[in-house]
């Protein structure tokens, strides 16, 4: 079986969505100038994930409804747990209502190692952070999502959301994967800041530059020193902060 064929039997093993990203609620609210009057707002849903690898219970999991698949893929990429793109030849899920048994022929966590130094261009920086002012589809109609870009040269791919920012760097990077794209070429905009959970992600994945539109811990500054990866915060379009260049 060739990799779309088998990327497709992935898709297939998730069933429709047990519950939109999104339903629409009626509230009351209250202004300070002693005025109330009747809103509808558009409240995010969650779905609980329980994770199983090879028959052995991993983590409970909430995250937005759909991209279930890449969340997967790309949370176990992150993590060290798939430790090439290549294991996703022998990857099998398997979805029993909200239980996920994921199926690997190992399952040992990859260590953390340094990265090599990667030639970023000023301008993609504020490219990249330009398409993320210009907004991102759930959150503008919730207000209350996490974003995630991949950029590649001059390409920024679609971006992933989720309730988490954690899920939605998954998310991105399990896109990513699935589709071949070499994630040793990318740069990962993040929104939130970035702790080193956060940081161990990118460096994990084999991202050499990881963005935030915030700022990062001062533990995750000295991960990114330790392990070669470029970080930067506080993105605009016009605008960021370098707190360690992997080119010096």
């Amino acid at each position: 079986m060739n990799q779309q064929a088998r990327n497709r039997e992935f898709r297939e093993n998730e069933t429709a969505l047990p519950q939109p990203p999104f339903q629409e609620e009626s509230l009351t609210l209250y202004c300070r100038n002693k005025t109330i009057r009747p809103v509808k707002k558009r409240i995010l849903n969650e779905q609980r994930l329980e994770l199983y690898i090879n028959g052995s219970f991993y983590a409970n999991m909430t995250c937005s409804p759909g991209n279930t698949t890449e969340l997967i893929a790309g949370h176990l990429y992150t993590e060290g747990i798939l430790s090439s793109p290549g294991q996703l030849e022998t990857l099998r899920i398997i979805r029993e209502e909200d239980k996920f048994h994921v199926f690997l022929k190992t399952a040992e966590k990859k260590p953390l190692v340094p990265l090599a130094a990667f030639p970023w261009e000023e301008e993609q920086i504020y490219r990249i952070a330009e398409c993320f002012e210009g907004g991102t589809p759930l959150h503008e109609k919730t207000r209350g999502t996490h974003s995630c870009f991949l950029a590649r040269e001059d390409s920024v791919f679609e971006p992933c959301e989720d309730l988490s920012r954690h899920n939605a760097v998954d998310k991105a990077v399990g896109k990513a994967l699935f589709a071949g794209v070499d994630l040793t070429a990318c740069i990962l905009f993040t929104s939130g800041r970035v702790p080193v959970d956060m940081i161990q992600k990118a460096i994990r994945g084999r991202i050499p530059v990881m963005v935030s539109n915030k700022i990062p811990t001062r533990q995750s500054i000295e991960l990114a020193r330790i392990y070669n990866i470029t970080l930067m915060g506080l993105a605009k379009k016009d605008s960021f902060c370098v707190f360690h260049d992997s080119r010096r």
